[in-house]
């Protein structure tokens, strides 16, 4: 038995399980009391509104919640195998039965007929305490690790949900934003266009100007089309995510500042080792990878014998039976059962390959998702600071082409730049309001999902950047 002994030993070796079982992958935040109906009844609602209705309502989530649920019973039912199982089984038979018997010699026969009907009866009481098992003392970690599995697959359909919250969100005011700004354009040109029809008639124009007026017009015209459209869409997807028909969100109404602290970014190495212990989906494959360490050992243990401790007791009785007695036992026995495999036709030496090489499968996902990791916190870290430069310059262009349209608008005054020109520069102003409003919630986004592959977001960035659109948005 000593070098079973060892053999059981060496299948709790590996830092990865030790690492997965004693370190935690992931925060819990605070529960907050939340008046759903309250929401319900608001006339403009805040994205933390919003959220807090997805998540009352979001498929997905709520099955994750299910889900993990569901994986919160592993140690129970680990723990149970350890544990003596207990039989209890009764029976009762009812028997009738008709026998012939020929007597006398070979100068006289007799035949007797016998008939008998007669019942029998018993009851059993069968235990089994496992006393050593090599694959219970492996469904142990096995089903620790599976727990952690299931909470994290809540946690990244939570940090996905949270995701799709600040998409929808953003999206919608996106496209409200883009369709009022198309349909201010439209109105400019149109009031342009009405203009060089009419100069047309008094002869200060010659008809180019009006072609020109009128093309601009139709290609606005378009942009309504789509913006519209657009706007519509986002309804939609608010509307499903929310399970409400609101559609009225508090926006960002002045210019968000770039110094904001929740938004400042320490060194790419800081975070590179963020990413490493944390991002979720990377400690998803860590998990897998695990548990292909521990199916292999569970492999590897059939060639183990088992050791159980038997007992049962009972009673039968009979009031009678095909001989013509009656009997009446009690009975109880105890003892140890041992159980050696010895040979099942290769299946356990080739199932135990087969898991050896799904072993390999994954470590090399493991090596990718690292590498995935790697890839993606360089993308997002960058994209923040992209979009950080693109706002800080979509600042000024609104200041620019605000100056410009006024002095456009003296020079027009003045008879120095015709109606054309404000309007050019009229719609440069436009869109540059238009640019820097998605910007702003495009630097939000990014952010956000610079958090989520840091594995990092929570509940709290949500009443965070909650507080931060009330500060800088009118209802």
């Amino acid at each position: 038995m000593k070098q079973y002994g060892h053999t059981i030993k060496a299948f709790f070796s590996g830092a990865l399980i030790t690492t997965l079982l004693t370190v935690p992958l992931f925060s819990h935040a605070e529960q907050r009391i939340v008046d759903i109906n309250a929401i319900k009844q608001k006339q403009v609602l805040d994205i933390v509104d919003v959220y807090e209705l997805a998540a009352h309502n979001d498929a997905d989530f709520l099955a994750a919640q299910w889900k993990k649920q569901a994986g919160s019973q592993e140690s129970a039912i680990a723990k149970a195998k350890f544990l003596p199982k207990i039989n209890f089984t009764a029976n009762t038979t009812l028997s009738d039965t008709n026998s012939d018997f020929e007597l006398g010699s070979f100068l006289s026969l007799a035949e007797i007929e016998e008939r008998q009907h007669y019942n029998t009866n018993g009851y059993t009481f069968s235990l089994t305490q496992p006393l050593l098992n090599a694959k219970n003392l492996l469904h142990w970690p096995e089903a620790k690790i599976k727990e952690k599995r299931s909470e994290l697959q809540y946690t990244i359909a939570h940090a996905q949900l949270i995701g799709k919250v600040g998409e929808i969100f953003v999206g919608k005011i996106v496209a409200d934003e883009n369709f009022t700004v198309a349909k201010a354009q439209l109105n400019a040109i149109n009031e342009h266009l009405e203009q060089a029809k009419l100069s047309f008639k008094l002869g200060s124009v010659t008809i180019t100007d009006t072609h020109e007026a009128q093309a601009a017009y139709d290609v606005a015209y378009s942009h309504f089309l789509a913006a519209q459209t657009a706007l519509k869409n986002a309804d939609h997807h608010l509307m499903i995510l929310t399970g409400q028909n609101n559609t009225k969100l508090l926006r960002i109404r002045s210019k968000l500042p770039l110094d904001l602290e929740a938004f400042q970014l320490p060194e790419l190495e800081e975070l590179r080792e963020v990413a490493t212990q944390a991002n979720p989906q990377l400690n998803l494959t860590r998990i897998s990878h695990a548990l292909a360490q521990i199916n292999l050992k569970l492999a590897q243990a059939k060639h183990l014998p088992t050791l159980d401790l038997v007992a049962s007791l009972g009673a039968s009785n009979a009031n009678s039976s095909a001989f013509g007695s009656g009997t009446d036992v009690d009975f109880y026995n105890i003892g140890l059962q041992v159980n050696v495999p010895v040979y099942s036709g290769g299946a356990v030496h080739n199932t135990a390959k087969k898991k050896r090489y799904q072993l390999e499968v994954e470590k090399q996902k493991l090596t990718q998702a690292e590498r995935n990791v790697e890839l993606e916190l360089f993308e997002a870290y960058h994209n923040v600071e992209l979009v950080k430069t693109q706002l800080a310059a979509l600042h000024q262009a609104v200041e620019s082409t605000r100056s410009s349209l006024e002095s456009t608008k003296l020079g027009f005054e003045v008879g120095e730049r015709t109606g054309l020109d404000v309007l050019n520069v009229q719609n440069n102003y436009f869109s540059s309001l238009r640019d820097r409003t998605n910007a702003q919630y495009q630097y939000i986004l990014v952010v956000l999902a610079l958090n989520v592959t840091l594995g990092i977001i929570s509940e709290e960035n949500i009443y965070e950047l909650g507080d931060l659109l009330v500060t800088y948005s009118e209802i």
